[in-house]
């Protein structure tokens, strides 16, 4: 039957059958917006007192997820409205409208004509549609509720593995900050070898050790001469006291000679 016949049926019968399926959209849309309000204010509560950053990716977040579902809603929601026009309100073949009495130009009455039995089918169909109606909008919101619940289980799983990623970086940022201090000591000691060169430091420590070596070798031959000299006094000394205290330390060696030797040792 032509759209516009069937049209005039349905408006004989006070039923439109688009505008029913609008109101059902509209309501699913409504709910769907709630629940996504809802779950956003909840999130929020779950996160405390969060930054402006993390606000916005929450609710980009939340933006992302009710879009997602929005997509697989409207194409369920489009096939059920095909459904409903072509198999639900759907005019039977061979209906037809009562036709005008042409004798007195008037129309016929229209009660006269009708069928008790359609009536009655027609008064049933009425009841089932606003029975179906809160059915629909509980049947969509349970099915809302339950990717809800999913998904906050995903969220709170989410957190927690972000907790431990966040864990595993401050300790990666305090290992990279050790690395960079001994990276730092590394680059002093670099610049100290830099500045201070090894031939420098080579040729420092042969001066050191031929001073070191001319020392030595003075007080060797002082020390020689001494000894040289204390034998010659004792072959002349014929006193036994005196030839064992001359025996004892440095018999000629004076103190400030000492002192200045251990000097030297500590300079070097």
């Amino acid at each position: 039957m032509e759209g516009s016949e069937s049209e005039r049926v349905f408006d004989m019968f006070n039923l439109n059958p688009q505008l029913f399926i609008n109101e059902v959209r509209n309501a699913v849309d409504d709910t769907v917006d709630g629940a996504f309000e809802f779950y956003r204010e909840k999130a929020l509560a779950v996160l405390g007192n969060a930054s402006k950053d993390e606000a916005n990716e929450l609710n980009k977040g939340v933006s992302s997820i009710s879009r997602m579902i929005q997509e697989v809603l409207d194409r369920r929601l489009d096939m059920w409205e095909k459904y409903c026009l072509h198999g639900c309100f759907v005019v039977p073949q061979g209906f037809s409208l009562p036709k005008a009495d042409k004798s007195d130009g008037t129309l016929m009455d229209v009660d006269v004509l009708f069928d008790a039995d359609l009536d009655v089918q027609l008064d049933s169909l009425r009841e089932k549609l606003f029975l179906v109606k809160p059915f629909l909008y509980q049947l969509h919101f349970e099915i809302i509720l339950m990717m809800f619940l999913d998904i906050l289980c995903c969220f709170f799983h989410a957190d927690k593995e972000a907790t431990e990623l966040r864990n595993k970086l401050q300790l990666l940022e305090k290992q990279s900050v050790l690395s960079h201090k001994r990276a730092e000591y590394v680059n002093k000691a670099v610049q100290l070898l830099e500045e201070n060169s090894l031939p420098d430091m080579f040729q420092e420590m042969q001066m050191t050790a031929a001073e070191l070596r001319e020392k030595i070798e003075n007080l060797m031959v002082k020390r020689t001469s001494e000894i040289r000299q204390d034998k010659i006094e004792r072959l002349h000394d014929m006193d036994g006291h005196t030839f064992m205290h001359q025996r004892k330390g440095f018999s000629r060696t004076e103190f400030k000679d000492i002192l200045a030797f251990v000097a030297d040792m500590k300079s070097i």
